[in-house]
């Protein structure tokens, strides 16, 4: 998905349609289980019922879709190793936010329920978190687009630091869940831009196999938060927190070095995202 969203819209313009994206997914996992717990009240089977419905709706629409191709292609497929060195700033750039996941999803519940949160509490704080990146994330990316990705990435960083050194020192399950509301404000401010900035280091025809391996990094990286999260939390809660500030200290320390190309403005390397845009093939007429 996220290399057609890269094929699709103009460089200057892929910031938003990320933060679209991601406000869309966030709004399903929002959405999607008051729905299916509410139908569960009255009949279980309609759930997989719904879903399978959805899903065919999906595909319908993505089968609507203009016939387009790539304008211009590479002849082979450049290596995952290769792509992967490429995009190698920014894999430290998205290390932050990704280890910060993989930790959260691990320990959040348990040290909720350690300060005497319910499960209903619970729930509501990741809901809290969510609710963000459901009503913000296309403002942030169009943002990144108009003031350049670094700023607002450093910023996102930053912020998820702040935040996960407070945590430990909160002992109200009210604050905790209001801060948890206000994080999420800067931990998905950054993510649309970063999409984007991946997608404009991408070979003419491998918008998509860059995107796969730029997320394939990063749930890796998630997987690794999850088990040094975990481990630090059975020796103290402060030390799991306290890791999720410094890796997205350090994240934030390589976008503040000099002579970074890859962060400059899009304007700057018009050539490469023009190469990546579809267009229709010949004898079809163009829909876009």
């Amino acid at each position: 998905a996220n290399g057609l969203i890269a094929e699709v819209t103009p460089p200057t313009q892929r910031g938003r349609a990320f933060g679209t994206m991601q406000s869309t997914n966030m709004a399903g996992m929002l959405l999607g289980p008051a729905i299916g717990g509410f139908v569960a009240l009255f009949n279980l089977n309609a759930i997989f019922a719904i879903s399978a419905g959805a899903s065919g709706l999906s595909a319908v629409a993505l089968a609507t879709l203009p016939s387009v191709r790539v304008v211009a292609s590479i002849e082979a497929p450049v290596r995952a190793l290769a792509i992967a060195r490429r995009l190698f700033p920014m894999l430290l750039l998205g290390a932050g936010t990704s280890y910060m996941i993989g930790t959260f999803d691990t320990i959040w519940p348990l040290y909720m329920t350690h300060r005497g949160a319910s499960t209903f509490a619970v729930g509501i704080s990741f809901m809290a978190f969510a609710v963000p990146a459901t009503l913000l994330s296309a403002q942030a990316g169009a943002f990144g687009d108009r003031f350049g990705p670094r700023r607002l990435i450093v910023v996102a960083l930053v912020g998820t630091a702040v935040f996960a050194a407070i945590y430990p020192f909160v002992t109200s399950v009210a604050w905790l869940i209001g801060l948890g509301l206000i994080e999420g404000v800067f931990t998905i401010s950054g993510s649309p831009s970063l999409n984007a900035e991946v997608s404009r280091t991408a070979e003419p025809g491998q918008q998509a196999r860059t995107q796969g391996v730029f997320q394939t990094v990063q749930f890796a990286i998630q997987i690794v938060g999850a088990l040094a999260g975990g481990a630090l939390f059975t020796i103290s809660p402060t030390l799991a927190f306290l890791a999720i500030s410094g890796v997205c200290m350090l994240g934030a320390a390589t976008a503040l070095l000099p002579h970074r190309p890859w962060l400059s403005s899009v304007s700057s390397a018009p050539g490469r995202g023009a190469a990546s845009r579809m267009t229709p093939p010949p004898g079809t007429p163009n829909r876009q």
